[in-house]
Order: C-alpha cells, then sequence, then structure tokens
C-alpha cells in the first residue's frame, strides 16, 4: 500500500516538474517561436441585423446582455437573430490565415461568411440592406517575451473591438493603415473582441457577403516613429533640374513612448534643399498620439539633379533634454511641365493634402482664344479607395490631352474623399483650385491662365456623387457637369431599411441632417446648367437606376440633362471617363466657356438649401439662414421679361442675400413686400430678412441671428475647422477619449489635431474645438447663451416649445448619461461637447464624433446605455438649434424628460445612500412616490442586498427595468427571495407592463402584493393595447403576464393583496389570484370587483383563509356583501367605506354580521350617501349601534368609524359626545380613528391685522391658528374617550387617528403621552380651505430626506 502510495506521489510531482518546464518554454522565445504572435483559432457569434452606417450609433444586441465581452464560449447557447433560420445563431469557430513566425512583426486575416443564411431569399425582398450584417469575433493575442512589448496595432475593416475588455472605437474601417493604436502588453495571453460589421457600401453588395478584416502588430522602440513609409510631397517639374510643383509636404508620426514628444525642427539633408516647419511649434504629440507634420521645402539653387531627399526631424520627449532625430526620404516623380503632375497645398484643417494637375496642353485648339485668356477647370473626381497619384485616375483624360482647361484630379485628402466629396472633401476640392494661381507662379507658367470660378465637374462612382454634391450646392461656379455612374445619395444606395425599429421622430432627425448630401431634393439648384449622365447598363457596383431616377426628377424639376446608358457595360472600363459622347460634351462646354460671357438672361428659377451653410448661390441668390431648422429652404424667382418684374417666393426662408440682378428690376417683390427701392438703389449685395412675413434690407432690420455662416449645419458641420482642430480634455480621465477622437479623425480625414488641457487657449485660438468632458468639468460656454447645462449627475435643455410656455427638460444619470453638441465660439467657429456623466457614458459619446458619412447626428444627442443597443430608439434627447442657439421646435425629446430635475437628484441621492450601506443588511426598501428603480439602482440592490425581502416600487418602471432584467451580470435570485411587492400606477405603455410581468415571474415566494393604477392611467394603458376584447378588466392579467399577450402560468399563491383603482373582470382576476390562499384582501375603488363577490364567497365558503378585508367603493344593496362577508369565518379586520344612493344603509344587516364574526379584532366602517345641497356626506352611525358593537365585539382593539359632521367650534356636537361615550365598554380598544375630517369655521380662521397684501403672510398665519385648534379638538376628544373608561387610563389608547393630511410633525407635541397619527396625500378641509387662502396641505418634499436608520438596517423609507 505505501509502495503504490510513493509511486503515485512520485508521478505527480513528475509532470508537474514537466508541466513547469513546458510553460517555461512556452514563455521563451525560440528561434521558431516569436515574441509576439496572433492564435489562428477564433470564436465567431453572429449574424445579427444592423443597418447602413447603423454601427455608430450602437444597435448591438449583444449589449443587452451586457455586451459580447460579458459572454463565453458555450456550444450549447443560443441567440435571437432575424437573418437565421430558425430566428437562432449560435457560437462558431473560424481559422484565420497567421503570418509566419517574424521577430517584430505578426498579421493575422480573418474572413468570416456565413452560408447557412439563405441571403438570396433576404436580397428579394429587402435588396442590398439584407446582405449587411454584424457579429462579433473572439481570439487570442500571444506575447512570449520577457518583459512587456510596445507595439503598433493596425485594425483594417474594423470598426470596433476590444483588447483585454478596453474598449477602442473607430479602427480602420476603410484601411487606410494611417493611425496605428499602441499597446503595451505584458507577457502571457491577450484576449481580442472585435465587432464585425458588413456594409455594402464599402464592401460591395456582390457576391457572397463576407466580411474580411486584418490584424498587424509591428514592435516599436518607444519613440516618435514615422506612422508612413512615405513622405507626401510635390512632383518636381520640367526635368531633373526642375522645380517642385509646390514647396509643402508632410510626414505622419506617432509617439509610441510613455511620456509626450515635441517636434521643434526639420531639415533636409544634403544641402539641396531648405526645410521649416508650417505653423507654431514645437509641435505636441502625446503618447499614442499621431499628428501630420507640415513642413515647407525650397529649392537652393543652383538646382541639381535630385533624387531622395532625406528628411530629419528633430524632437524631444517631455522630462528628457537629450536631443532626439528621426530620417525618413522624400522621393519625388519628376514630370513634364504640360504632364499630370502631384500638387501639393495646405487644407483649411492646416494639413499638406495634394491634388493631380495637368495644364492646358499648347495644342489645344481652343475657339477665338487669346493671349491673356482664362480657362475654366475640368474637375474630375476619382471614386472611392482611389488615390488620385494612381494612374488609373491620373491618366483617365490621356485619350483628350488638347482640352481648352485645366484638369485637375483633387483627392479629397484620402482614397474615400474624406467624407464623399462633402464637408471635408469639397474644402480639399477648393483649397486644390484655389492652389493653381500658386503653381503657376511657383514655376512660372507662360501659357492661358485659370479661371477658378467656373468648372466642368466629371467624376466616376463616387466621384459622380461628387458631382451631383458640386453641381447643387456651387451652381453659380459650375458651367457644365457630367456624374458618371454616379449614385444620388447614400439612403439611396443602401437604402437604411435595416434599422433597428425607432420612433419615427428620432428617426426623422437622422435623416434630415443628412439633407444636404440628398441631392434628391436639391436638383431644382442644376436649372440652365447643361448635364451629361452616363451610366453602363451592366453596373452592378452602382446601379443605372441612379441615373435614371435622378434623370427623371431633374426633368420633373425641370432642368435639361442628357442620358447616356451604355449597353454591356459594368460600373468600371478602360475608358470610362472618355467616351465618344462625353469627349463632345468636354469639347463643346469648355471651348464655349471662353467666349465672354453674355448680360444675364433672367428665366424662372429656384434655389434650394438644406440650410447646413454650404450651399452657395444660384444666379446670386444664396440662402443665409432658415425659419425652422431640419427642413429645406426654397426661393422662387420669377422674372418678367416684357415689364423686367421680379417677383420672389419663399419657403422657411428667413434671410437671403439680394443678388446684383435686383438692380435690373423695374419691380421687385418678396412675398408680397415691395423692394422696389431697394432694387433700385444699386448692385452692391445686402441681406434681406423676414420677420413675420414682411421683408426689410440688413440696414432696416436688427443684427443676422447669431448662429450663421460656417456655424450651421448638423454635427459635421465641426468639420469646417480653419486649422488644426484643437482637441481638449478637462480631466485626466477624459484623455483617453481625447486621444481616440484625435486617432480617428487622423485616419478617417488625415486631419491633424492638438490635444491639450488648456481650454482657454484652445478656444482662442482660430480652429474648431473638441472638448471632452466628464461630469462637472466641462466649460461653461463663454459665448453668450446655450441652452445646454451640464451638470455632475445630470443634463438640463431649455425648451421654448412646450405647451404651455418655455420648459427646462432634466435628464439624470440613473443608466448612465451621455450628451455631444455643438455650441458657438467666435469668428463663426464652433466648440463640439463630448460628455458623459461617467468615464463608461462618455465612451458611448464619443461615438458620434463624426467618423464617415450617412450616420445622421444632428446638432445635439444625449443618450444612455440602452442607445447601444437600442441604436437611435436608446436616445433620449436629439434635434437642432435654431439661428439664436436655442433648441428647434423640430427638436425630439424622450418622455422621460418630464420626471423634475428634483426628482432626478432623488434617485442619484438614493444610489448614494445605498453605495454607502454595508453589503447585505436590507430586508425592508421603499422607493419615494413616483418612482421606481432603474436598472442601475436594480443592479445595486441585486448585488449588494441580497437579503432583500419587501420592494415597494413608487412609480412607473423605466424602460431599463427588462434590460436590467435580462443581464447575465443581473442574477434574478433576489428577486426569487422577495416577499413583498408594491407595484405603483403604470404609465401605459407596453414595455412597462412586460417590466412588471417580469419582476412578478421572477418573485416566486411572494406572500404580498399591492397593486395600484389611477383610472386615467388604467384607461391610457387599455387604449395603448389596442385590444378587440373590449375588457378592461384583462389589463391585471396581462400586467402579470399570465395571459396574452405574454403567455399563461399559474395563478400566484399570495398572502396579501391590495388593489387600488384596477379594473379587472372576475374571468381574469380568478385566474391570476389562488385566493384560497389570501388571508388579507384590500380592495380600493375598482369597478367591477361587486361582480366578483359571488365567485370569491363561492370559493371562501370550501375553506377561506382571509384575516383582513378593506373594501373602498360603491355598493349595491342586493346581499352580495353580506355573503361574501359570511363567507369569511377568521375575519378579525374588517374596513368598509362605500358609498350608495340609497337614502339609508339600514338594509345592510350589521348585527347579523357580528354575529358571524367571533374573531373580529379591528373595524373600520363609512358609509356615504348622496345629499342634494351637501353632496356625499356620512351617513352618521348612531350610539345604539356603537352599543351593539360593545356588546358583540368586546375584543375590539382598533376602530375607525365616520361621525357626525364636525366642525372645530369652542364645544363639542352633544350627538358627537354620546357617540364618544358609548365607547366606553371597549376596554381593549387601543387605536381610534376619525374618518372625516372636521373643518374650520370662518371665525376661527379670521387673524388679526390681516393684510390682503401680504397673502403668503396671511395664509400662514391662519394656518398656524388652523393648526392650534386642531391640537385642542384633539385632546378634547382624547379625554372624552378616556373619561368614560373604567380604568381612566390615557395611555390606553396609544393612537388617535384623525383622517388623512401631511402635517404630523405639527400636531403632535413632545409632551404628548399619546401617538397622533396623520397620514399624507390628502387635503384638509376639502374647498373650505381653499377659501380662506390655506395652501394645499399636501407636503411633498421636494428634497430626499436623510433616511431612518433602524434596528439592524433593516429599513429605508425615502419621502418627499
Amino acid at each position: 500500500m505505501f509502495t503504490s502510495w510513493l509511486w503515485s506521489q512520485y508521478f505527480y510531482l513528475t509532470f508537474a516538474v514537466q508541466a513547469c518546464a513546458a510553460l517555461q518554454a512556452l514563455l521563451k522565445p525560440t528561434a521558431d517561436m516569436p515574441d509576439f504572435a496572433f492564435s489562428e483559432d477564433w470564436k465567431v457569434l453572429g449574424p445579427f441585423q444592423i443597418g447602413t452606417r447603423e454601427a455608430v450609433w450602437g444597435a448591438d444586441p449583444l449589449e443587452l446582455q451586457g455586451g459580447f465581452r460579458a459572454l463565453e464560449y458555450d456550444d450549447n447557447a443560443s441567440f435571437k437573430s432575424s437573418l437565421a433560420s430558425n430566428g437562432i445563431v449560435s457560437w462558431s469557430s473560424f481559422t484565420a490565415k497567421v503570418s509566419d513566425p517574424q521577430t517584430q512583426y505578426a498579421s493575422a486575416e480573418l474572413s468570416v461568411s456565413f452560408p447557412q443564411v439563405d441571403w438570396r431569399s433576404l436580397q428579394d425582398v429587402y435588396g442590398w440592406a439584407a446582405l449587411q450584417w454584424q457579429g462579433w469575433a473572439r481570439s487570442e493575442i500571444y506575447v512570449q517575451s520577457e518583459g512587456t512589448k510596445t507595439l503598433a496595432l493596425n485594425v483594417e475593416g474594423i470598426l470596433e473591438y476590444r483588447i483585454d475588455d478596453h474598449h477602442y472605437f473607430g479602427g480602420d474601417f476603410y484601411s487606410f493603415g494611417r493611425a496605428a493604436v499602441t499597446l503595451r502588453l505584458e507577457p502571457g495571453v491577450h484576449r481580442i473582441d472585435v465587432r464585425l460589421v458588413r456594409d455594402v457600401r464599402a464592401m460591395s453588395g456582390v457576391g457572397e457577403p463576407s466580411v474580411d478584416i486584418t490584424f498587424k502588430l509591428e514592435e516599436s522602440y518607444g519613440t516618435l516613429v514615422p506612422a508612413m513609409p512615405n513622405v507626401l510631397v510635390s512632383d518636381i517639374v520640367g526635368d531633373d533640374n526642375g522645380t517642385l510643383a509646390s514647396p509643402y509636404a508632410s510626414i505622419t508620426f506617432r509617439n509610441d513612448a510613455l511620456m509626450d514628444g515635441y517636434i521643434y525642427d526639420v531639415e533636409a539633408t544634403q544641402g539641396r534643399y531648405l526645410a521649416e516647419l508650417v505653423g507654431p511649434t514645437p509641435i505636441k504629440l502625446i503618447p499614442g498620439q499621431t499628428r501630420p507634420i507640415a513642413f515647407r521645402l525650397t529649392c537652393v539653387p543652383p538646382a541639381a539633379k535630385v533624387g531622395p531627399i532625406r528628411i530629419m526631424v528633430k524632437y524631444r520627449m517631455d522630462g528628457d533634454d537629450r536631443d532626439w532625430q528621426a530620417y525618413i526620404d522624400a522621393r519625388p516623380s519628376t514630370r513634364a511641365l504640360n504632364e499630370p503632375q502631384k500638387l501639393t497645398y495646405m487644407h483649411p484643417g492646416g494639413m499638406v493634402s495634394y491634388a493631380v494637375l495637368r495644364p492646358p496642353s499648347p495644342h489645344a485648339h481652343c475657339n477665338d482664344i487669346s493671349p491673356d485668356a482664362s480657362l475654366p477647370i475640368l474637375l474630375a473626381l476619382h471614386g472611392a479607395g482611389l488615390e488620385a497619384d494612381s494612374d488609373m485616375v491620373r491618366h483617365s483624360l490621356d485619350p483628350l490631352p488638347d482640352l481648352c482647361a485645366w484638369a485637375l484630379f483633387p483627392t479629397g485628402v484620402t482614397p474615400w474623399s474624406g467624407d464623399d466629396w462633402h464637408n471635408w472633401g469639397f474644402a480639399d476640392v477648393e483649397a486644390a483650385i484655389a492652389a493653381i494661381p500658386d503653381w503657376i507662379e511657383q514655376v512660372g507658367w507662360k501659357g492661358p491662365g485659370v479661371d477658378v470660378d467656373r468648372w466642368l465637374v466629371s467624376g466616376h462612382s463616387n466621384g459622380g456623387q461628387g458631382v451631383w454634391y458640386a453641381l447643387t450646392h456651387r451652381p453659380d461656379k459650375v458651367i457644365a457637369a457630367a456624374p458618371l455612374s454616379g449614385y444620388s445619395s447614400i439612403q439611396n444606395y443602401v437604402p437604411y431599411t435595416f434599422w433597428r425599429a425607432a420612433d419615427p421622430s428620432r428617426t426623422a432627425l437622422v435623416q434630415s441632417s443628412l439633407n444636404s448630401y440628398r441631392h434628391e431634393l436639391l436638383l431644382e439648384n442644376a436649372k440652365d446648367i447643361p448635364i451629361l449622365q452616363q451610366h453602363g447598363n451592366r453596373d452592378d457596383n452602382v446601379p443605372a437606376y441612379h441615373s435614371r431616377l435622378l434623370g427623371q426628377l431633374l426633368e420633373q424639376a425641370g432642368v435639361g440633362t442628357t442620358y447616356v446608358e451604355i449597353d454591356g457595360k459594368p460600373h468600371w472600363w478602360d475608358g470610362v471617363m472618355t467616351t465618344e459622347p462625353l469627349q463632345d460634351f468636354y469639347r463643346r462646354h469648355l471651348n464655349a466657356g471662353l467666349k465672354p460671357k453674355a448680360p444675364l438672361n433672367l428665366r424662372d428659377f429656384t434655389v434650394v438649401s438644406a440650410g447646413h451653410g454650404d450651399v452657395g448661390p444660384k444666379n446670386g441668390v444664396e440662402i443665409l439662414h432658415l425659419e425652422t431648422h431640419g427642413q429645406p429652404g426654397k426661393i422662387h424667382v420669377t422674372f418678367d421679361p416684357l415689364t423686367l418684374a421680379c417677383v420672389l417666393r419663399t419657403s422657411n426662408v428667413r434671410a437671403f442675400r439680394r443678388p446684383a440682378f435686383f438692380s435690373d428690376c423695374s419691380f421687385v417683390a418678396v412675398d408680397d413686400t415691395n423692394l422696389t427701392t431697394l432694387a433700385m438703389s444699386g448692385p452692391a449685395e445686402v441681406t434681406l430678412q423676414s420677420d413675420g412675413g414682411q421683408w426689410y434690407s440688413g440696414s432696416d432690420f436688427p443684427p443676422l441671428p447669431k448662429r450663421r455662416g460656417k456655424q450651421q449645419g448638423p454635427m459635421d458641420a465641426i468639420m469646417r475647422t480653419r486649422g488644426a482642430f484643437q482637441i481638449t480634455y478637462h480631466s485626466p480621465a477624459a484623455r483617453g477619449i481625447a486621444l481616440q477622437v484625435s486617432r480617428n479623425l487622423c485616419q478617417y480625414y488625415a486631419a491633424d489635431t492638438m490635444i491639450t488641457d488648456d481650454y482657454e487657449k484652445a478656444r482662442t485660438s482660430n480652429n474648431s474645438v473638441i472638448s471632452i468632458a466628464i461630469g462637472n468639468d466641462s466649460p461653461k460656454t463663454s459665448h453668450g447663451y446655450h441652452p445646454i447645462r451640464l451638470f455632475s449627475d445630470r443634463i438640463e435643455i431649455d425648451d421654448d416649445h412646450v405647451a404651455g410656455g418655455p420648459a427646462v427638460r432634466g435628464y439624470g444619470s440613473m443608466n448612465g448619461l451621455a450628451a455631444i453638441f455643438l455650441r458657438a465660439l467666435p469668428g463663426e467657429r464652433l466648440e463640439l461637447v463630448v460628455w458623459g456623466v461617467n468615464e463608461e457614458s462618455l465612451d458611448i459619446a464619443a461615438r458620434l464624433v463624426p467618423l464617415m458619412t450617412g450616420t445622421g447626428q444632428p446638432d445635439f444627442v444625449v443618450a444612455d446605455r440602452s442607445m447601444l443597443w437600442k441604436g437611435v430608439e436608446g436616445t433620449l434627447a436629439l434635434g437642432w438649434f435654431d439661428g439664436e442657439w436655442n433648441v428647434s421646435r423640430t427638436s425630439y425629446f424622450s418622455p422621460l424628460d418630464q420626471v423634475p430635475s428634483d426628482v432626478l437628484a432623488a434617485l442619484k441621492s438614493i444610489m448614494i445612500v445605498l453605495q454607502l450601506l454595508p453589503k447585505d443588511v436590507l430586508q425592508h426598501f421603499t422607493m419615494p412616490e413616483g418612482l421606481a428603480p432603474d436598472s442601475d439602482l436594480l443592479l445595486l440592490l441585486g448585488t449588494h442586498q441580497r437579503k432583500l425581502q419587501a420592494l415597494e416600487l413608487g412609480g412607473p418602471l423605466f424602460s431599463t427595468l427588462t434590460e436590467a432584467l435580462n443581464a447575465p451580470c443581473c442574477s434574478p435570485t433576489w428577486l426569487q427571495r422577495l416577499k413583498h411587492l408594491t407595484i405603483p400606477s403604470i404609465v401605459g405603455n407596453i414595455s412597462e407592463l412586460q417590466g412588471y410581468s417580469q419582476v412578478l415571474q421572477r418573485a416566486q415566494h411572494l406572500e404580498s402584493l399591492c397593486i395600484g393604477v389611477s383610472e386615467a392611467q388604467d384607461k391610457e394603458v387599455n387604449a395603448g393595447l389596442h385590444d378587440t376584447e373590449h375588457t378592461t378588466g384583462t389589463l391585471t392579467s396581462r400586467l402579470f403576464g399570465h395571459v396574452t399577450p405574454f403567455g399563461k402560468a399559474s395563478a400566484l399563491a399570495i398572502a396579501k393583496l391590495r388593489l387600488h383603482s384596477v379594473k379587472v373582470a372576475a374571468h381574469s382576476f380568478t385566474m391570476v389570484i389562488d385566493f384560497a390562499q389570501l388571508k388579507s384582501l384590500t380592495v380600493y375603488s375598482c369597478p367591477g370587483f361587486m361582480d366578483l363577490l359571488p365567485t370569491l364567497a363561492s370559493v371562501f365558503a370550501r375553506g377561506s383563509l382571509l384575516q383582513e378585508f378593506h373594501y373602498s367603493g360603491f355598493i349595491q344593496d342586493d346581499g352580495r356583501m353580506e355573503q361574501f362577508i359570511k363567507s369569511c369565518p377568521c375575519l378579525y379586520a374588517l374596513h368598509l367605506e362605500v358609498r350608495t344612493e340609497q337614502a339609508r344603509v339600514a338594509e345592510f344587516d350589521f348585527t347579523c354580521l357580528l354575529g358571524h364574526l367571533p374573531t373580529l379584532g379591528g373595524l373600520g366602517l363609512n358609509f356615504e350617501i348622496w345629499d342634494e345641497y351637501l353632496g356625499w356626506v356620512s351617513s352618521p352611525l348612531s350610539p345604539a349601534f356603537l352599543n351593539m358593537l360593545s356588546t358583540k365585539c368586546f375584543a375590539m382593539e382598533e376602530l375607525a368609524l365616520a361621525m357626525p359632521r364636525m366642525t372645530l367650534s369652542a364645544t363639542l356636537d352633544p350627538d358627537y359626545k354620546d357617540a364618544l361615550a358609548a365607547l366606553s365598554v371597549l376596554q381593549y380598544l387601543s387605536t381610534f380613528r376619525i374618518m372625516n375630517w372636521p373643518a374650520a369655521p370662518n371665525d376661527c380662521l379670521n387673524v388679526e391685522n390681516e393684510d390682503a397684501a401680504d397673502e403668503p403672510k396671511l395664509s400662514e398665519l391662519r394656518l398656524a391658528r388652523y393648526l392650534r385648534l386642531l391640537d385642542s379638538f384633539a385632546t378634547d376628544v382624547l379625554h372624552l374617550i378616556s373619561a368614560h373608561r373604567r380604568d381612566a387610563n390615557l395611555e390606553a389608547i396609544t393612537t388617535l387617528v384623525f383622517g388623512q393630511t401631511a402635517i404630523a410633525e405639527c400636531v403632535a407635541q413632545e409632551d404628548r403621552r399619546f401617538r397622533v397619527e396623520v397620514k399624507p396625500t390628502c387635503y384638509v378641509a376639502g374647498s373650505q380651505a381653499d377659501a380662506h387662502g390655506l395652501p394645499e396641505l399636501v407636503a411633498i418634499r421636494k428634497t430626499l430626506e436623510e433616511f431612518e436608520q433602524l434596528v439592524g438596517w433593516t429599513s429605508i423609507i425615502h419621502e418627499f
């Protein structure tokens, strides 16, 4: 036996030694095992539905379950998906292609597809929108070095990912490879989670809808390093001894160090060039930041043959006085003077960009050319994914070498033209045009000049779409246009069909923010401009439908166009830019442009603007401001050639610039306002403004709206910066998001950014500012008024368009809180505020910083965590600011904004209190009236107070309840332990009913249930259900989730049930509750309950445990109530507060009933009858009846009675005294409740020296007088009762309750030997109190009071 044991120990020891050796070998790098590598094994979950460009809004269904990060691989797990067969998807395995082992580099290529999904049938119905999907993939990075590795990670085709649960948003969706992420990974295994997003716009709608992604890891040495291998530099013009086409150049650097880096100088070696940095120095890069470094290169004469130009970049690191250098070679190409050549220039964003310029050929055959002629520009806009410097673009016009034009191929900054030739990309086009005169001077050009205001715009694919943008946004500069195979708009390219369902009020704002790029809406601007459309009819990338549609719309808008559809041609083919129709079109309009301009021949025309500040004039008419933002504005101009009258009709236009041609008009009218005098004042342009339909000139009217020029437009108006973006972070915790925003702007726009914590310096610069803030860190606006105010735990928004007057919309942080919005800076600049109540919420807001086109962010967005899975539907508020920076009437605010800010503060305070409590001490938790826990509070209760047994919800559940209950991190076991649950009023929407239903389904051991639904709310709920049963009684069963539409289960076995203002039908009610187990039943104002009594009586007759019955409502004199009470032999407490239209209630046989209730210890009776003059009044109970009580129920401990009408007079009514005296026989009575409240006579409320002018003080004095009378009355009643008791013991009655009011602290006195209990929520003295100026005595405290500390921390009571 011992030998066997010894051998077993030897075996285990040997195994352990071998395992340790194997582990050491695994972690020790060898020649065959690199320091870092990707795993080839990937686990994928998907596909799930997603819409075009929706991912930035979240819309990830897995976030409802805590996110993909909260899930672990499980072969048996399944998830709902609308794309898969049977609506179910599960985990699957894929293998990535990983790079061969290398010392300083590793990569992984992963292709994910789902052939089991019937994509064809989905596409047949929904088109390309059905080929877009999302999912998640998980793998690992192995780091096997001896220490921490600094690595640069490039992620191609990816928008969002996590490494070791650190979130990175932005990625490199278009595979630019410009701005890598700097990682510092410890030895070991690191998990990487990647969100897969398939986008037809980027990945094509042809073939299998797969997603191909690539990861590249490259070792870095922790310094400033070139982020891209090339220097952006212009070509050399002429020969090898020629000059650079432009002096501007750029190198992109990344800081991989742990401290800030500062580039302070740049030099060109070999002495052939001088180099100097552009802009302020030094140029700062914080750790992880990537920036393009702009500099000038100047030739040193005499010029010599130029090879590579070695650039030396000098920098220092923070805390290190040493000078460091980095070297990179610039390799400019040499081009002949008339050959297409790379031209560099400064983009308005403060970085260097380039275009390819082909000057006019000396062999061009131009009609009527003169030596000083200025030729127009032929703009050729490239398609998506192409560089302007590529041979495909550069030589696309080679078959037309003799055009009478300057051919310009802009790049739009990136291969995707920045933002599809819109704000950022088109600013690059205009910068390239403006650089042509500089080129002429730089190279000493002697040929024709350039007319920078006359363009023939041509473009293919995405460039064709760019042609539509130029045509509709710069109509006075476009002399002709040729859109080739271009799509109409991104919304029409891949429809937004598969976006998550959302309130149309929300989605309308998303769509309206794209109006300026919805070219279909702006085609009237193209009138009188020649257009040639060309498309291949076999185009499977951009279907010919787009050109056909726009051709139809142009005709309907009165715009002439020629459409050429090339048979058998696909999207691209050799010569697509120079077909015969195009050659003829180019020559006809470029040559015609050489002729002198004819006098303006006015014809009727229309100007349309989306109000985004990016539409130029049409025939000199330029819309400057709109009345209602988010809706297009129009001006229709009618010209009468006989009378020379000019008549303008406007729609949604507040201001426009008067054109010069007004001076040629004999009569001018704008919307029936005669402006002829203004028209005769000369050609100088002035601004016209509308005020209530009357138009004025700028000199006759107050200043233009505060928001003007470049400040107009949706959130991407921030891209109109003049210089590097100033990104300011207002706390160290916000620095990471500042870096993310900077990286994304560099990646997607090649933009330059300055990251700083000096807000004042950033604000006073000439550039756009992006402020990153958490909580209270955000600075207040310093440039006028702004309607959004940020606090540490909430947001307030001024809204002037609420019915009943201006209001403040308040949003609390119960479910996180994020906001992103524009605000004004001087000089028509903008600040984009990115804010979160905490770091997690800031991450949500940062998703909406402009990243790619088609995402549709309006001026402001407020959201919480639910946006991550609901998408746009998860936003709390979004919309526009008008010309005065007020919230526009078209903005959207969710119903949650109706919660007052003090209530939101109360919820926050509750969270703070709960967080201070020790774990597992609470047994009873009561929410304040009107409030219910949100998901944060539920999670806190579920994880920190696992002994909770009683939960009282004070108001309707928030929509996040269902989310919280379904989250894996919120264990439902604490709900299973609940024994007592109070459910308040229901606002009336299905999601709240479902939330309550889920609570009840999880509360399996519930003993007590209280439900309260007001009559008005009950109607609203049922109206919202759209049920065909026409039975309001089904509300309760639907609420529980036991009958349709939420399924069916067994009835609830509970001991205590309270219903308040709930309409229930007998058949559904008995299905929900197992009445045989019921011990306490309270029914308050529940119509239809009397019909249930016979059923209950038959149930209780077979055996009833009911001990308490409280009923308040109407009663019929038909014996049903008596029969029901008789069926409850165990009844201990009976409370009846009923109304009847009978003149008397003697038919109700009290004597008989009391004889059936020998155990009765508590009784409450109040019968109200209808009086013709007084309304509902209590029917007095005679002393004889009270004597009967004493004989039948001598053991009575609690008694509540309605007495004859009482007044706080000097002496008590004799009948009242007799009634009280009759109670002397109830020796065990400890609580006596008077159920109708005494009123104060007029003369008792008179106050000496009343001053009606001081009404608040007068009301206070009257209230004090009333309270003194009330206190005296309570004392008299108590002494009268005790005087007839045999033991004359004042302390025998410990509680004396008068009606219901909220002034208990005023009535009770410190020296009283008994407790006077006063209930809240009712009025004092009814209308009589109002008549005497008494305030309502419903004392709802506006702030959360300090919680009561009870024994063992078992209860917390919050009140308002």
